[in-house]
């Protein structure tokens, strides 16, 4: 008994160990025998070291090695190393211009762990158990059927680049879609690769906008695109707005690739575009006439955010805000209020009347509530009065402008010029006596544009700015309503 105590140790260690040695001369075996196996295929089909379109598993060399038999039953796999394509003189060529005659190497390893105890400690991370196979080529690397790969991604934001597919299928098969929000900048990455194996000529390519072909990052298309070459290009657009009440927008985008050796190839990229928030965007603008601009409210109303005005010899000056508010979002604006610095009296209060409604409390995308009223300034009103104006809703940011009106007293314009009277919406004799009550020539005034036969037709335009200073010799041109 006690001999054989002593003996047993040492006995189940050997045991061990030749199970060790028979477990890794097994693992050797398969190793030879997968690269073995990856050499013989990729002798037939040296193009197909991995995998492709057109080298899909099981027909490609990595799979083969990975999965022969017993290789795949390895605890941790076969690792495949480098594949080689020889010519004659040893030198090594591309898999892509491997020909008959040449040799076709492949290797492979794997990672064998020891279980017997005192070799497993002396060979604590293992040993690399590799494997070199050669066959010589059978078939030239390529297969001459043409093809091309036609891919779009997008992805959202200026200058990003974590491009996506759209749509990708869930788990209950239905389609995901990339989502973006409404005039979010949309980049695209559109690519082609030469899959095939001949090079492809008479190349087209069409898409849902005009590709900015040949500028920043979309390159011009090529004459002909050679084996594996790809060309890329990438543009953007804006997102556009959802319909009024639309909860989304499927936004597609769609481009098609051709070729002279190929069918055409399409390809497609759908966005969810989801409205964009709302957005309050204030403008003001102010000017001596109603209609603003040079007394009609052509092209627009106002001419600037500023207006200098002076104190006519008689009367005051008065002068017309025309103020807005644009919902420019994807969903309506609640809860929507206006501040006022200014107003009518100084007060900062709004008038409510035909030219100024009452302020909406929603506001609707797309939607603009407009308000014209005016200003009086009495005499000795002199100074700069700034106008703010601030739109606010419960959902959107604020937004404002500014307008500065600077009163300036007639002395200010004395003694080389005179205050401009108004004289939008006078008859054509009383236009004549408020100019030449304002200390101009009459003559100076090029009445009606050249003709009118009557004098009761009111004046709509007049080229310069009612209560604006000009020099006492200057000249001004009025039309009326018949005047073309």
């Amino acid at each position: 008994m006690v001999e054989f105590a002593l003996i047993l140790p040492i006995f189940l260690v050997l045991l061990a160990a030749a199970v060790d040695l028979g477990r890794m001369f097994y693992a050797y075996v398969a190793v030879e025998n997968a690269t073995k196996e990856g050499a013989l295929y990729g002798a037939q089909n040296p193009q197909c070291a991995a995998t492709t379109a057109l080298c899909p598993n099981p027909q490609n060399v990595t799979w083969r090695v990975q999965n022969e038999t017993g290789a795949a039953a390895l605890p941790g796999g076969i690792q495949v190393g480098s594949i080689q394509c020889r010519a004659p003189d040893g030198s090594n060529r591309s898999l892509i211009t491997c020909v008959d005659g040449d040799t076709y190497v492949v290797n492979a390893s794997h990672e064998f762990r020891l279980i017997t105890p005192i070799l497993s400690g002396i060979f604590d991370t293992g040993l690399t158990l590799s494997s070199q196979s050669q066959a010589r080529v059978l078939n030239e690397a390529f297969d001459p059927t043409p093809g091309a790969a036609l891919l779009k991604y997008v992805c959202a934001g200026d200058g990003c680049s974590n491009f996506v597919q759209t749509p990708t299928m869930g788990d209950n098969n239905k389609p995901v879609y990339f989502e973006a929000t409404a005039r979010q900048t949309l980049r695209y990455r559109l690519s082609v690769t030469n899959i095939g194996g001949q090079a492809l000529t008479g190349l087209t390519i069409t898409d849902s906008v005009v590709l900015p072909l040949g500028t920043g990052a979309c390159a011009a298309l090529p004459a002909t695109l050679a084996r594996n070459a790809t060309w890329t290009c990438v543009y953007s657009r804006t997102a556009p707005n959802p319909a009024v009440g639309q909860p989304f927008l499927l936004l597609s985008n769609s481009a098609t690739f051709d070729a002279v050796e190929i069918n055409a190839v399409p390809q497609i990229a759908t966005v969810k575009v989801l409205p964009a928030p709302a957005e309050l965007t204030v403008t003001k603008d102010v000017s001596p006439f109603k209609l603003g601009s040079d007394g009609d409210g052509v092209p627009r109303f106002g001419d600037s955010s500023t207006l200098r005005v002076y104190h006519p010899a008689t009367g005051d000056p008065s002068v017309w805000f025309y103020l807005t508010v644009t919902n420019t979002g994807g969903v309506a604006a609640t809860g929507v209020t206006i501040a006022d610095s200014l107003g009518t009296d100084g007060s900062g209060t709004l008038p409510v009347n035909a030219d100024c409604p009452a302020i909406p409390g929603t506001l609707n995308p797309n939607a603009t509530w407009e308000c014209l009223y005016q200003r009086t300034f009495a005499a000795g009103a002199a100074g700069a009065y700034v106008n703010v104006v601030t739109g606010h809703a419960s959902n959107a940011p604020d937004d404002s402008a500014t307008v500065t009106v600077t009163v300036n007293p007639s002395t200010d314009c004395a003694p080389t010029g005179k205050v401009v009277p108004n004289l939008i919406g006078l008859t054509r004799t009383d236009a004549e006596g408020a100019w030449t009550a304002a200390g101009f020539a009459l003559a100076n005034l090029n009445r009606w544009n050249g003709g009118g036969s009557n004098a009761s037709d009111p004046v709509v335009t007049q080229s310069k700015l009612a209560y604006s200073c000009l020099a006492t010799s200057g000249a001004m041109k009025i039309t009326r309503t018949t005047t073309p």
